[in-house]
C-alpha cells in the first residue's frame, strides 16, 4: 500500500442509525486523521512494504483507534483487497459499521439479524457469530483486522483465522493494552508492531485533556495485601 497524505478523501458515508444497514447516501466528508494518525498508518505501510504480514497496531487510549482502523479499512478497500474486521462482542458490530460508513465504505455482516453479502469487500463478523457460520471459512480475505486484538486474536475463533483458514492473509491486530494477563502474548504470533504517540505525549500535543487524579487518604484506605484474588478480582 501506499503511503497516506495528510489530506485524505473517501466516498461519501451514510447518514448515522443503529442496526442493520441502508443504501448509500450523500452525506459529510469523512473523518480527517490528526498528523500523528497519518505517520502511525504510514509506519504500517512500511512494515508492510517490507515483508512483514502479522502486525501489531499499538494505540492507547484517546489516540483514535476508531478513525485509524477506519482509514486502513477504506485504503483496503479502494486497492482492491477484501479485509474481514473481527470483533470479539455482538454489540461492536454496529459501532464498526458506523466507523465505516463514515469512510463511505460497501459492508458485508457476519452477525445475527444483520444482512449477508460475501461478495462486499469489507465483512464485520462476530466472533460469536462466527462460531455458529461456515461460509466465512472460504472467504478470501487478504486482510484480517482484529479489533481488541488482545481479545479477538487470542480467541478459538481468532486462531483458526489466523493459523488454518486465513493464514496467507495480512494480519493487523488493533489493540491499547499490548500486554495480556496469562501465558499468550503478542509477541507470540506476531512479527512486528507499529504504535501511536503515548497518552502523555498526546497531551504534551494538546490532543488530551492534562488530568487530575483523586484519591482517598492513604490513612483511609483499608489494607488488601492479605486478601486473596481470583481472575483480577478480590475474593
Amino acid at each position: 500500500m501506499t503511503e497516506v497524505s495528510r489530506h485524505n478523501s473517501s466516498t461519501n458515508p451514510q447518514p448515522s442509525e443503529n442496526g442493520p444497514p441502508t443504501p448509500l447516501q450523500q452525506a459529510a466528508a469523512p473523518p480527517k486523521l490528526r498528523p500523528y494518525q497519518v505517520d502511525l498508518v504510514n509506519d504500517l505501510y512500511r512494515k508492510l512494504n517490507e515483508g512483514h504480514s502479522r502486525i501489531a497496531i499499538i494505540a492507547g487510549t484517546g489516540a483514535g483507534k476508531t478513525v485509524i482502523s477506519g482509514q486502513i479499512c477504506a485504503h483496503a478497500e479502494s486497492a482492491g483487497r477484501r479485509l474481514m474486521f473481527l470483533v470479539h462482542l455482538d454489540v461492536l458490530v454496529g459501532q464498526t459499521y458506523e466507523k465505516m460508513r463514515s469512510f463511505g465504505l460497501d459492508c458485508g455482516f457476519i452477525k445475527a439479524g444483520w444482512p449477508e453479502n460475501p461478495d462486499a469487500p469489507i465483512q464485520i463478523a462476530s466472533i460469536q457469530t462466527m462460531a455458529k457460520r461456515r461460509w466465512w471459512k472460504t472467504w478470501p480475505a487478504d486482510v484480517v483486522f482484529y479489533d481488541e486484538g488482545h481479545i479477538t486474536l487470542f480467541s478459538q475463533i481468532g486462531k483458526q483465522v489466523m493459523h488454518k483458514t486465513h493464514q496467507n492473509a495480512v494480519h493487523l491486530v488493533m489493540t491499547a493494552t499490548p500486554l495480556r494477563l496469562g501465558r499468550e502474548q503478542l509477541g507470540d504470533v506476531l512479527d512486528t508492531l507499529v504504535a501511536s504517540p503515548i497518552p502523555s505525549e498526546l497531551q504534551q500535543m494538546g490532543y488530551l485533556a492534562p488530568l487530575k487524579y483523586f484519591s482517598m487518604p492513604t490513612d483511609s484506605i483499608a489494607n488488601l495485601e492479605k486478601v486473596g484474588n481470583k481472575v483480577c478480582d478480590y475474593d
